[in-house]
């Protein structure tokens, strides 16, 4: 009889084991002690949004301005036409040594659209009527300043340099005819 109460004890304390270790992880650990934690979310890493370019305007650059003033401010055919294509052309020269160096031609390019964009339909037409003349005297003064002196004094224009960089000039010539898809 005792066997028989010890198997029914042994038999009772293992089946308690049994269903006591049901309720535990692998671990050891009862289930209900560790909830399983909610994920949590890591918002990733970002970077601060770029800084957008500002777009240049002509406002910014009234010497630029200036010189593409003087280039609508006759018409072909006017009386003293000659005298004020080299007029402007000087302008346009004197800019392009003393501050196209400094502006990328891309940029360049922004400017002279946007002065354009400005003109009304009679100066839009000038300026493409006039450019053709302003292009050729530019060049001749960068080849021989020399030989436009007499014409340069009768309009009343004192070039500050003695000689002008094609470069320079070959910068604002492209930037001109690439802002109008000319």
């Amino acid at each position: 009889m005792k066997r028989q109460i010890w198997i029914s004890c042994t038999a009772a304390l293992l089946a308690l084991s049994l269903l006591a270790g049901c309720g535990k992880n692998p671990d050891g650990q009862n289930a209900e002690a560790t909830p399983t934690p909610a994920p949590v979310s890591t918002p990733a890493p970002t970077e601060p949004a770029p800084t957008p370019t500002p777009v240049p305007v002509i406002g910014d650059y009234p010497e630029l301005s200036a010189a593409l003033d003087a280039c609508v401010g006759y018409g072909q055919g006017e009386a003293g036409v000659s005298l004020k294509t080299a007029a402007a052309a000087a302008g346009l020269l004197e800019w392009s040594e003393s501050y196209a160096a400094d502006i990328d031609e891309d940029t360049l390019a922004v400017l002279v659209a946007d002065w354009i964009s400005g003109l009304d339909e009679t100066n839009y037409e000038k300026f493409w009527d006039n450019w053709a003349d302003l292009d050729t005297f530019c060049r001749q003064l960068i080849e021989d300043p020399a030989s436009q002196k007499d014409l340069l004094e009768s309009a009343g224009v004192t070039l500050s340099k003695t000689a002008y960089s094609l470069t320079n000039y070959t910068k604002l010539y492209n930037a001109v005819n690439r802002s109008t898809g000319k």
